[in-house]
């Protein structure tokens, strides 16, 4: 991992390099050179990285789930029973006198 210091170039032989992890948040301008094995230098193209801030994931909170009520078994309705039919009293019948 390279250390990067305004102004001081970092010199490497792989075609590729990690960034360190404490450029601070803002925009940085990377240039780079690539100097060939007879010593000719390419000319410098330049990079600009913005570095930002990472937003914490947020903690999910847990929210309990209501146990379900169980619905009230239906009870069938019980009939009324019918009146128990009674007959009227008899009336005294007359005899002919």
């Amino acid at each position: 991992m390279a250390k990067f210091v305004v102004g001081t170039p970092v010199t490497t032989t792989t075609p590729s390099i990690v960034v360190d992890a404490g450029l601070a948040i803002g925009a940085h301008r990377f240039r780079l050179c690539v100097v060939d094995s007879s010593g000719n230098t390419s000319a410098a193209v330049e990079a600009v990285v913005t570095v930002r801030a990472i937003r914490p994931t947020p903690t999910p909170i847990p929210i309990p789930i209501p146990t379900p009520i169980p619905a009230p078994t239906p009870q069938p309705i019980a009939q009324p029973s019918a009146p128990a039919r009674t007959r009227a009293p008899k009336k005294p019948t007359r005899k002919p006198s």
